[in-house]
């Protein structure tokens, strides 16, 4: 900050810096209080200074790509801020994209919908299965291909983001993790969704941790709908909850609920499964994979009783106020167990 003295006065000037990083050659432009513009160089990156405090928005472009606007708040004088304005990659596959690249792809999908460059390559992905894979943290003692979260995308622009819109990418485990948990410490489903032991440990606890920084930190907040008051079918007992990473709920699974009530509310078939699972009270081979590991093998006591077979849902059972629904090893997403026994885990994420 600088004082210039005149007049018996003093005026005060500022000096901010945005460092931003992009393809070399990239025009860029930040406007607001000041309007700045500038070329990226050659080696990705260029530097420009601002003098006066306020919100700017920041954006490059080059022949006929244009990179997602970054917002900036400029308040603290002499302060570097830094801002990512790269151009949505192109990859051959799925699993080639990183996390943070998956992410930028969500937020051009949540803002343009069907008119993204990048709509139709995804949804591609959605229609035909494709996986992407990353490694778990702290799972040494499994075999190497149990230390794997592959998952697909099951729905684009499907979850509401917390901080408004939509989430552009939801994806979900193919396979359980290879430990069990429980979705409670004892058998009841009082507070639903948002109290239980499950919703901790896959936000803040034992699965979060598992998952690597670089996917932490991409992940959007969603609204998930449940049943938080108990294992009920009052249809007003829905409500939302913020998530990172979640458990399908029945009616995410199945295109029409077998019963009305709560449950049935808890949400909509994600598109992947549509089709795929057509029968809301009895197997579905689609789902088969969910309830083992990786490599097909049973996942491993951890918590609770180990009930070896069945993947957990995030929905209160609306006939047993002790049970949580889960998917059987046959693919029946109507099932249900008690909440405390341990059993297997498929979670969903959104970026």
């Amino acid at each position: 900050m600088i004082f210039n003295m005149s007049g018996g006065g003093s005026t005060v000037s500022y000096k901010f810096y945005f460092e931003i990083t992009g393809d070399p050659g990239a025009a860029v432009t930040a406007t607001g209080p000041d309007e700045l513009s500038g070329t990226i160089g050659s080696d990705g990156n260029l530097t420009l200074t601002a003098t006066v405090p306020g919100t700017y928005t920041i954006s490059a472009t080059l022949d006929d790509q244009a990179s997602l606007p970054v917002t900036l708040v400029a308040a603290d004088d002499g302060t570097t801020y830094q801002a990512d304005c790269s151009f949505l990659v192109e990859h051959a596959s799925l699993e080639e994209y990183s996390a943070t690249e998956l992410r930028r792809i969500a937020d051009d999908l949540a803002a343009k919908g069907a008119s993204s460059t990048k709509y139709e390559e995804f949804h591609g992905y959605l229609t035909n299965g494709a996986t992407w894979k990353t490694s778990l943290v702290g799972l040494d003692s499994f075999a190497s291909e149990n230390q794997i979260l592959e998952a697909r995308i099951i729905g684009i622009n499907h979850d509401t983001a917390t901080e408004g819109g939509t989430a552009g990418l939801t994806f979900q485990a193919i396979h359980a993790l290879p430990y069990a948990f429980q979705t409670n410490e004892s058998d009841t489903t009082s507070g639903g969704w948002e109290s239980s032991k499950m919703r901790t440990t896959l936000n803040s606890g034992e699965v979060w941790q598992m998952l690597p920084t670089d996917l932490q930190s991409n992940l959007v907040s969603v609204q998930k709908i449940t049943n938080n008051v108990s294992g009920n079918s009052n249809s007003s007992d829905v409500s939302e909850t913020s998530d990172k990473v979640f458990l399908l709920s029945y009616a995410e699974y199945v295109a029409k609920s077998y019963w009305s009530g709560t449950i049935a509310n808890e949400g909509e078939q994600y598109e992947y499964w549509n089709g795929k699972v057509t029968n809301n009270y009895s197997g579905n081979s689609a789902l088969i994979p969910l309830t083992t590991c990786r490599d097909g093998s049973a996942y491993a006591s951890h918590e609770g009783s180990l009930f070896a077979g069945p993947s957990w849902e995030r929905s209160p059972d609306p006939t047993n106020a002790a049970n949580f629904c889960r998917v059987n090893s046959l693919g029946d997403p109507s099932h249900s167990n008690n909440a405390s026994y341990g059993m297997g885990v498929t979670p969903g994420f959104s970026f």
